[in-house]
């Protein structure tokens, strides 16, 4: 509680400076400003030690702020359940813009003005992660002003009137009700979702998208479990302990903990023998105790439960190409890149290999394969020059690397190829 306390006065520190300064550019009586948040934060609440997992107030309630030029509006608190889809068609509502027939929000600006007390508003909420990272059952929610209805293995409604912390389930009292919602989220997800949308899953992003993620603080990545459609998907408030354990696993790895971290993993795994994360975090924490073959096996049991598991397949190739198999760890990147072509890393990783093997054309076919994708970067063509150097192509090797240095002009290793091709030339 101390720390996130902090990190909203840190947060209002911020807002205070951007008001000051539009105080002082004399922009702060026309300027619009609009405060909302993005998801909120457990604190232990369901046992939920942060967010993203289930959908209750604590995590779906968020602050959803206007500071607008016209002084009618001011100091006006809104008690009717808004959403943030209704935020843009309210500022362009402000700005005399019309609103698009597409939108999915609507204007509040009856409410702002406080011609109309409550619109009715129902908001939908979803936390898929449990699914696509578990194999558990997703999560689906409706909220209006009185009750908030999830839809999971054992449905949830709350009368968050009198239960604002959400603790009393009465789905078996009000049966009438639950059904009611169930309609309610079949006609709203018939209206709106994508054809095909459940099954596909996350899209998978490149290494450089994730690694601004995680610089983020978002370091699961995105992931998909295969599932079986005709076995009963476990309830997550069944799981939310085990799912605690891996995030905190994942904390003690990340401050050098590691023996701490492996006997949480190995917690979850005696629990929950199938969670495929668990066993790619468990190999991780053996390669970083320099227990490959330990590492080895532990990959190997997230692929026998599901072959196309993306991050033990890396982390496998990986560890392959660490112990010098490169034959295995090949096949291993080309496996990854079968199940995410965009996976420029494995391209790279593959490339390189090849090349340590003198399998140039092969590493070409490889590196050029990812570069089509539009991953173009300086490294890439410096690693083409290299490839070319190895097979004598000293023209098409200047060509590679002086599109490097073209981008880049800081390029060490660039500057260092084009001296050995003028040098061979």
């Amino acid at each position: 509680w101390g720390r996130y306390d902090g990190e909203v006065a840190y947060l209002d520190s911020l807002v205070g400076q951007i008001m000051e300064w539009l105080e002082e550019k004399g922009l702060e009586e026309s300027t619009l400003v609009a405060f909302i948040g993005d998801h909120g934060e457990s604190l232990g609440q369901h046992k939920e030690i942060g967010h993203g997992f289930f959908i209750y107030d604590a995590t779906v309630g968020v602050p959803f702020i206007l500071k607008t030029p016209h002084r009618e509006l001011a100091g006006r608190r809104v008690a009717a359940q808004v959403r943030t889809i209704d935020l843009m068609p309210t500022l362009l509502d402000l700005i005399g813009v019309e609103i698009p027939e597409s939108v999915q929000g609507q204007s509040l600006l009856d409410l702002c003005s406080g011609r109309r007390k409550d619109l009715d508003l129902v908001a939908y909420s979803e936390s898929l992660y449990p699914r696509h990272h578990y194999g558990w059952s997703d999560l689906k929610s409706l909220r209006n002003g009185a009750f908030h209805f999830i839809a999971s293995p054992e449905p949830e409604l709350y009368d968050v009137r009198i239960d604002p912390l959400q603790k009393e389930n009465l789905a078996s009292q009000r049966p009438d009700e639950v059904r009611r919602f169930e309609l309610q989220l079949e006609e709203l997800l018939g209206r709106f979702s994508m054809e095909g949308i459940e099954e596909r899953g996350p899209e998978m992003v490149d290494p450089e998208t994730q690694a601004q993620l995680a610089a983020l603080g978002y370091l699961g990545g995105p992931s998909k479990v295969n599932v079986d459609p005709s076995a009963p998907l476990a309830d997550p408030k069944d799981k939310i302990e085990l799912f605690n354990l891996i995030k905190q696993a994942g904390s003690d790895s990340s401050e050098g903990k590691v023996e701490e971290a492996l006997s949480k993993i190995q917690r979850v795994l005696t629990e929950d023998p199938d969670i495929l994360e668990a066993h790619n975090i468990l190999g991780n924490l053996y390669n970083k105790q320099n227990e490959t073959e330990k590492a080895i096996q532990s990959y190997q049991e997230a692929l026998a439960r599901d072959p196309e598991y993306k991050p033990a397949l890396f982390s496998l190739a990986s560890t392959y190409e660490q112990l010098g198999r490169l034959e295995d760890a090949a096949a291993g990147f080309r496996r990854v890149l079968d199940i995410d072509p965009r996976d420029n890393t494995a391209g790279y990783r593959l490339a390189t290999i090849l090349a340590e093997r003198k399998e140039f054309e092969p590493a070409i076919e490889a590196l050029s394969s990812i570069m089509a994708l539009g991953v173009e970067r300086p490294p890439a063509h410096n690693l083409m020059a290299e490839f070319y150097i190895g097979l004598e192509k000293y023209a098409e090797a200047e060509a590679s690397v002086r599109k490097a240095l073209e981008m880049n002009a800081d390029l060490p290793t660039a500057h260092y190829n084009l001296a050995l091709i003028l040098e061979e030339r």
